[in-house]
């Protein structure tokens, strides 16, 4: 596409309410430029959700056997299938849209081929126009930019913008040259799923929370991942959310983030998250119904490195069904967007 089919294409997300658009998270303002309208008005990538939808089942075929709720499992976590990337710091940069988003390609790649990358987030930030860098950014922008061009891995582009300055983007031809994924699959189950969160210790920085230091030029270790499709719904209720959160994976969302820099650990009740529209971007990886005692709660991989929360990991109260009545159904908004990612 061209520079100005995709200004056209984010001016028509900002302006059109649907089930296709997210708010701005960290929001900022834009001015619409006037460009020439593309061939098509569709989100590139974008398809409308069906809860037949089954990102997990390739290589977990028994998940499309959960379709109502009395089939949920009791518990959930994708990091014990080792679905989940290692969790890295944004520091001052607002560019939460970009981890989750890379997390949400990482996991659904590694449903379908059984390797897992932590992917760049780095490249989402400084590459990825449609968004705003470390000024805020979107998960359709960001998903247009992952379907079109393929994400190389953390190692080969680190992350750079840590203190709050969007890096440029780096100048390599292996960033910009299309044609999907070009990590290696396997068909072992053999490393654990520790060995599969884990980076080597020289792609660490000192502090322990984000990866590499700043260069422009790349050193590609061979990995390429592109998205094929995505989709973003409301769920209408916590039972949708989980049987999409079993069916596809870990899955993106936003959610007001309130107070939650002084979240240490245990069961957040959600009555600091505030009001107003979601504003922080997270990675819902499970939840915990509650069967074997403790109260309901869902698990979300947060951005902010390991020494926040539980791990870097936030538990949130669930709202059961039947109390929804009362108005405090989704006190954190986890239920107002979702975004599932397809290879």
């Amino acid at each position: 596409m061209s520079v100005g089919e995709l200004q056209w294409l984010r001016g028509y997300e900002m302006n059109h309410d649907d089930s296709a658009m997210n708010a701005f998270i960290n929001p900022v303002q834009y001015s619409v430029l006037p460009v020439p309208s593309p061939k098509s008005t569709s989100l590139i990538g974008y398809t409308p959700y069906v809860p037949s939808m089954c990102g997990a089942c390739m290589r977990l075929p028994s998940m499309g056997d959960v379709v109502t709720p009395e089939q949920l499992p009791p518990t959930l976590d994708w990091r014990v299938f080792g679905a989940v990337p290692l969790v890295l710091d944004q520091g001052t940069c607002s560019n939460s849209w970009a981890f989750a988003t890379s997390d949400a390609i990482a996991a659904a790649w590694y449903l379908a081929h059984n390797n897992l990358e932590s992917l760049s987030a780095e490249q989402l930030t400084s590459c990825d126009f449609l968004c705003q860098g470390c000024a805020g950014g979107w998960f359709g922008g960001a998903l247009m930019y992952a379907v079109s061009e393929a994400l190389v891995d953390a190692r080969s582009y680190p992350f750079t913008s840590f203190e709050g300055q969007t890096d440029t983007c780096a100048d390599s031809s292996m960033l910009f040259n299309g044609g999907g994924a070009d990590s290696k699959s396997s068909d072992s189950d053999s490393s654990t799923a520790q060995e599969l969160w884990e980076l080597p210790s020289a792609a660490t920085s000192s502090d322990g929370k984000h990866l590499g230091s700043p260069k422009k030029t790349l050193e590609s270790s061979g990995v390429k991942v592109q998205a094929s499709s995505w989709t973003r719904w409301k769920p209408g209720s916590p039972n949708e959310l989980m049987l999409a959160l079993v069916r596809n994976g870990p899955l993106a969302l936003a959610v007001r983030s309130g107070n939650l820099e002084f979240y240490t650990g245990g069961v957040d009740s959600g009555q600091y998250c505030g009001e107003g529209s979601p504003d922080h971007a997270m990675l819902l990886v499970g939840y915990d119904l509650g069967k074997s005692g403790g109260e309901p709660h869902w698990i979300l991989k947060n951005s902010w490195g390991d020494t926040w929360g539980e791990n870097g990991y936030w538990r949130l109260r669930m709202v059961k069904e039947n109390n929804q009545a009362s108005g405090e159904a989704d006190p954190c908004g986890l239920l107002e967007s979702v975004t599932a990612v397809f290879i």
